[in-house]
């Protein structure tokens, strides 16, 4: 009776245990569905993303309201906005003799 206790426990656990690896393969089969509905999610939401009013058929105003980075080509090369120091201190150069002959006369 022993031996016929010990193979019916046996045979139970290995059912309980096929019963696992059946429901772990569907989990499986589950996820890697799920896997794929996201990748395609990710895929179509970076495309989204990437467009705004300049590349697409999307109105300008649905952007939102921040602004385009400016591109490199803009102000690539270094310089500064404005004036130039030497046009600014020939300005102040002017200035101070026009302020000097203002005051004599």
């Amino acid at each position: 009776m022993n031996a016929n206790t010990t193979v019916d426990s046996l045979l139970h656990k290995i059912g309980d245990l096929g019963r696992l690896v059946e429901k772990q393969v569907s989990m499986l089969a589950e996820q890697s569905a799920l896997i794929e509905r996201l990748k395609a999610k990710i895929v179509e939401l970076e495309q989204r993303v990437k467009k705004n009013g300049g590349n697409s058929s999307k109105p300008p105003f649905g952007d939102g309201l921040s602004k385009p980075p400016p591109t490199s080509s803009l102000r690539g090369n270094g310089t500064t906005q404005g004036r130039s120091l030497a046009a600014l201190g020939m300005m102040w150069g002017v200035t101070f003799f026009i302020y000097c002959i203002y005051i004599i006369f």
